[in-house]
């Protein structure tokens, strides 16, 4: 098998596995995957397929490569920008550490193809004046400081592809968060922005 036919027997393999979610988003109400949850069923599919996954950052941007251990030089990989993580009381390491982790949570979610809870359908209807519900705020409130700065930085550039009237870009970058980031970078729009987006997603 090549490389994508390998990746796709490994997806099928893990999703038909027994993982469980251990993260909870008290705030909104339902749980999500940690790295802990599927990386190790992960790396014993690889092993067991043939393959071999490598994360690095590169030039501001974060990649999860995947090569075919029979082929090295047949490997897909898989990308995402890379955010400050500014942690008051933390030293520089530990602030590096946590961007790592979250990066190749993100990456591997993507890769895998793991399915999340889709908060932002989810969440409870905004109020009347356009500001988000509480519940929505406190799922942006209750994340860590590097995965705020990553979310805003998210929403800038869904702007800049509302802005050109690009909205199959809009919905392609909000589709590849997951569901705790959904419910989180929700409150980060404002109404009419929102109302674009809520439009866009049903084709209208």
């Amino acid at each position: 098998m090549n490389v994508y036919q390998k990746l796709q027997q490994a997806r099928i393999k893990l999703q038909s596995s027994a993982i469980k979610k251990s993260g909870d988003n008290k705030f909104v109400g339902y749980s999500y995957f940690e790295l802990a949850d599927f990386l190790p069923q992960t790396q014993s599919l690889f092993a067991e397929l043939g393959l071999c996954a490598g994360f690095s950052i590169e030039g501001g941007r974060a990649f999860l490569r995947i090569y075919n251990s029979e082929k090295p030089d047949e490997y897909v990989f898989f990308e995402t920008p890379v955010a400050e993580a500014p942690m008051k009381g933390t030293l520089a390491i530990q602030q590096l550490g946590a961007v790592h982790t979250y990066l190749r949570r993100y990456l591997y979610v993507n890769a895998m193809e793991i399915v999340e809870h889709d908060a932002v359908d989810a969440a409870k209807p905004l109020a009347p004046s356009g500001s988000a519900t509480r519940v929505v705020q406190d799922a942006f409130m209750a994340m860590g400081e590097e995965e705020q700065t990553f979310l805003r930085g998210e929403a800038e550039e869904v702007r800049l592809s509302m802005a050109a009237n690009d909205m199959p870009a809009v919905l392609l970058r909000l589709g590849k968060l997951d569901g705790e980031e959904k419910a989180a970078i929700w409150c980060l729009f404002s109404s009419a922005e929102r109302a674009t987006i809520k439009r866009a997603s049903k084709g209208e």
